[in-house]
Order: C-alpha cells, then sequence, then structure tokens
C-alpha cells in the first residue's frame, strides 16, 4: 500500500466502537479549559474551510449533521492499529491535509474543540502498519489507548445540519438547481426564504449561459486564489453566516453540559 492513500469514509471499516458514558465524558472534558468565544468563532470559520464541502455535501437544506465537542486528543496526531488501539501524540508541524495543522497552533486557536462529520473524502497517512487518521470522521475520544463513540447526549446537544454553502468557493459553482427538482428546493426564512431562492436559481441559469468575458466581469476574488460569482456569494452569504452561527450555539451547548 502506498504511504499515502486518499480513501472515502465507506473505506474503511470501524469496528462496533463502544460509547463512553456520560458522566465520564464530562469528567474528562471538564478536566480541560472551556473555549472562550474567539476560540468558537474561530472554529466555525475553520469547519467552513476545512474540506472542500461544495464537492461532498448537499448545497440545498436541510444539509448534513456535524457534531461539535470538546476532546483531549483536539488538534493531535491520531494512530489507529488494526485492533483497534489509538495513540495520541502532538502534531509538531503540518501534516498531509491542509488543515492538519500543528497541535500548538490548533489550540491557540481553536482550545479542545473538535468535530465530525462522515460526508466527503478523507486522507488518510499510512504509516507502520498504522492508520494516522483525521479526528473528524469519527464522534469519538480516545480514553485508555481505544477510541469511544460520544454518548447520544452530547452528540445530540452539539449536532448543526450545514449545507455545502459554508464554504465560499460554492459561490463558484452554476448547476445547484439541478441536483434537486425544483418543487423541492427551500431556503431558510432567515436568509431571504423563498424570495433569495429564487434569485440563487435565476443565478445559477445565468452563470450557465454567460460567456467567459461576461464571467471575468461578473466574478470576484476570495482567499487570494480563487474567483467567486460576486452576485451569487452576496446572495448565499447570509446563509453561510447562519450556519456558521449554528456551529457557535452547538459548540455553546456542549459547554454547558460540560461546564455547568
Amino acid at each position: 500500500m502506498d504511504r499515502f492513500s486518499r480513501l472515502t469514509a465507506g473505506d474503511i471499516t470501524i469496528r462496533q466502537t463502544p460509547t463512553i458514558k456520560l458522566t465520564d465524558y464530562v469528567a474528562l472534558a471538564a478536566s480541560l479549559p472551556p473555549p472562550t468565544q474567539q476560540q468558537k468563532e474561530n472554529f466555525a470559520h475553520f469547519v467552513s474551510r476545512a474540506h472542500s464541502w461544495y464537492k461532498h455535501i448537499p448545497f440545498w437544506p436541510p444539509g448534513v449533521p456535524f457534531h461539535f465537542f470538546i476532546d483531549p486528543s483536539a488538534g493531535c496526531e491520531r494512530r489507529v492499529s488494526i485492533f483497534g488501539k489509538v495513540k495520541v501524540r502532538p502534531r509538531l508541524k503540518a501534516g498531509f491535509h491542509y488543515s492538519w495543522i500543528p497541535t500548538a497552533a490548533y489550540r491557540e486557536r481553536f482550545g479542545y474543540l473538535a468535530y465530525s462529520c462522515g460526508a466527503g473524502t478523507r486522507a488518510f497517512d499510512v504509516q507502520f502498519g498504522f492508520l494516522v487518521t483525521p479526528a473528524d470522521d469519527f464522534a469519538g475520544v480516545p480514553k485508555d489507548g481505544r477510541l469511544y463513540g460520544l454518548p447520544s447526549e452530547v452528540r445530540k446537544a452539539g449536532s448543526a445540519r450545514l449545507t455545502s454553502v459554508i464554504h465560499e468557493t460554492s459561490a463558484a459553482i452554476s448547476h445547484w438547481h439541478e441536483s434537486i427538482p425544483a418543487e423541492l428546493l427551500t431556503w431558510p426564512a432567515e436568509s431571504g426564504g423563498s424570495e433569495t431562492l429564487q434569485k440563487i436559481i435565476d443565478r445559477n441559469k445565468a452563470m450557465l449561459e454567460q460567456s467567459f468575458e461576461e464571467w471575468q466581469r461578473n466574478r470576484t476574488l476570495i482567499k487570494d486564489h480563487c474567483f467567486v460569482d460576486a452576485e451569487l456569494f452576496e446572495l448565499i452569504s447570509p446563509e453561510r453566516q447562519r450556519q456558521q452561527s449554528e456551529m457557535i450555539k452547538a459548540m455553546q451547548r456542549v459547554c454547558d453540559m460540560v461546564y455547568n
């Protein structure tokens, strides 16, 4: 097997994982410093860009569930053996995937916040019979050398449903309106409701028909390297902001459960 392998979540068979008891989880998490409000906001922005969500999760509501929680191994490198044993160690330098940042930088920006989402492609670094796995594909924490799933109460409290609009590059895609029958499309009232929905559909259709010269005139630069459609970007920005707010609320609900 190559040292670096790209796999989907479905390509990895995970043994039946026991669930940590709520009291044990709270005791484990409560021993860690709570995240600050700034760290929660930083983490919402980080998760929005942690993977190419515009490729992997739906554009339209209701989206897919993400789970936010406190993790003693947050930001660390996690190695899992074929026998289910887990080893955790600090990441001293940037890893294989762009979201695998050094542990010290992670902790400074996000504290011990973590998230999981089973959708999308994941990168796994295979080393000496261990999978160096991302922590964001499994809602769980390490304890006593094994991985444990989160209690259902924590998963529920820390859950937020998100769509691909959380990633800014989604505003470069012109065919979202073709992915689902028009009569089934919805858009949250807080982000403009049916009026904004129709504008998004109309803009998608116009983007498909525009010439290269029109695309150049209508584009805007984000993140110093990516062009998106300026009008579509403006239309979906309120929904991206709403979803980032939902992430922060989910983090806060878990913090209330752990620290209060």
